[in-house]
């Protein structure tokens, strides 16, 4: 059961001692059921399919190989990352994803994250975020702060940085690498949906899809479209006793009624 209002629950921080994070909305679930609601709304499916052609725009150039170019070691391409990436962005306004580095401490491949499996963790004393944790489904009732969620250093390509972060980690096998984090307005905070100002409308077409589905389903349309306090033949009867020259006609109703 979705709980969401569209007042604005991002303004204030709350912060999640449990996993060490900021909470993503008042109940940390605010990406999460976001992209639930996308999923159910014809009418918002065709909003962020139109926006995020909109974004992509004629994508990448064909007059080279560089769309076809693998962006990581899992055979992802140019252009199916950049389709990833706009998706994500068309739905939460924000997006993610990790970087990966060799052994010479230098990125060599990217993987795109689900916006909703990521969570800032809690400024330091200067304000400062420096690290992002993703679990699979923060909305699960039960999570296994050592077994489910990872920590990544947020992306900072400068050698040195990268080497601090791998040594404060305790080594390469510890270290899980970098996240890159656009949120608002491509800051590291998080963002709004893109569709969060006409959020009530989006949860009415939802009612109202579900609502005409039930009622096919149980024939209550059908069955309670109109309900009279009397029936047919009952108003025959009264037909004939307020209005005696309407008794033929009346009578041939009731013999039309009696033979359905």
């Amino acid at each position: 059961m979705i709980n969401y209002i569209a007042a604005d629950t991002l303004i204030t921080t709350k912060e999640n001692r449990n996993f060490g994070i900021i909470n993503f909305g008042d109940d940390n679930k605010y990406p999460n059921y976001s992209a639930i609601i996308a999923k159910n709304s014809a009418a918002l499916k065709r909003c962020i399919s139109v926006y995020t052609a909109f974004v992509y725009g004629l994508g990448m150039t064909t007059n080279s190989g560089f769309w076809k170019m693998p962006v990581n070691i899992y055979g992802l391409r140019v252009d199916q990352f950049l389709r990833r990436i706009i998706g994500e962005y068309a739905a939460h306004k924000g997006f993610a994803f990790k970087v990966i580095y060799n052994g010479a401490l230098e990125p060599t491949g990217f993987v795109p994250l689900d916006f909703e499996c990521v969570r800032l963790t809690e400024p330091d004393d200067m304000g400062r975020v420096s690290k992002v944790k993703v679990c699979k489904d923060w909305t699960a009732k039960r999570i296994d702060a050592k077994k489910d969620i990872k920590e990544y250093d947020l992306f900072n390509p400068n050698f040195d940085v990268v080497l601090a972060q791998l040594e404060g980690a305790g080594g390469i096998d510890k270290w899980n690498g970098q996240v890159f984090y656009y949120g608002e307005n491509g800051e590291v905070r998080y963002p709004h949906s893109m569709f969060h100002d006409v959020l009530e409308d989006t949860l009415s077409d939802i009612a109202i899809k579900k609502g005409k589905n039930a009622n096919v389903h149980t024939n209550f349309m059908g069955s309670h479209l109109l309900q009279l306090p009397f029936t047919f033949a009952e108003m025959v009867d009264q037909i004939n006793k307020t209005n005696p020259d309407a008794r033929t006609s009346a009578e041939i109703l009731r013999a039309n009624l009696l033979k359905t």
